[in-house]
C-alpha cells in the first residue's frame, strides 16, 4: 500500500522574511504586503474562473489533456488583488499542463469563509521536495504569503498533485 506524502512547505512568517530577504538581494520587483493592498479591485469569481477555461482548455487539448475549471458555490463579487492572483493560478496551471503527459487538469476556486480557495489538481508526474522549493512553487509561495494566504502542496508520487492555495478576501458590497 503506497503511502500518500504531504510536503510540509516553511511557516508563512519564514515565507514573508524570505520575501524580503530577497527583495534586498535582487534587482527585480516582487509582490510585497505594500504592492498586494494597493492594486485591490472587485472582481466577479465565476468570470474569473471564465478567463481561466478560455485560456487554458486549448492548451490542456493540445497536450492531449482534459482540462475542467470549475465555480464551486455560488458567485460572489470580491475585493483583491486581481493581478496577483491571476498571476498565481496562470503559475499554477502552466505548471500542472507542463508536467502532465496525459489525462486531466482541474482547476476548482470557491469563496468559502472569507478566503478565496484556489485548487488545481492534476494527473501529472506529483511533485519533489525539489519542485516545492523550486523557481515556480517560490514565486507563488511569495506571492500568497504578501497576500497572507496559504498554500499546501498534496503529491503522491507519480500519480499527480493537488495545490490548494487560500487567500484572505472580503465580498464586494455594491
Amino acid at each position: 500500500m503506497k503511502r500518500k506524502r504531504i510536503l510540509k512547505l516553511p511557516s508563512l512568517f519564514d515565507m514573508v522574511k524570505q520575501l524580503f530577504a530577497s527583495r534586498k538581494q535582487k534587482n527585480y520587483d516582487i509582490v510585497s504586503p505594500v504592492h498586494a493592498s494597493v492594486a485591490t479591485i472587485s472582481y466577479s469569481i465565476k468570470e474569473f474562473v471564465d478567463t481561466f477555461v478560455e485560456t487554458y482548455t486549448s492548451l490542456a487539448e493540445n497536450k492531449g489533456l482534459v482540462f475542467v475549471g470549475m465555480l464551486a458555490g455560488k458567485d460572489v463579487t470580491i475585493v483583491g488583488n486581481c493581478k496577483c492572483i491571476n498571476e498565481v493560478v496562470h503559475k499554477l496551471l502552466t505548471n500542472a499542463i507542463r508536467n502532465t503527459s496525459k489525462g486531466f487538469v482541474v482547476l476548482n476556486i470557491e469563496y468559502v469563509n472569507g478566503k478565496l480557495v484556489i485548487c488545481v489538481a492534476d494527473s501529472g508526474t506529483g511533485v519533489t521536495e525539489g519542485d516545492v522549493t523550486g523557481r515556480d512553487f517560490s514565486d507563488v509561495r511569495q506571492i500568497i504569503a504578501s497576500l497572507g494566504g496559504t498554500i499546501v502542496v498534496i503529491s503522491d508520487g507519480g500519480k499527480g498533485c493537488k495545490v490548494i492555495v487560500k487567500v484572505p478576501m472580503k465580498i464586494a458590497y455594491v
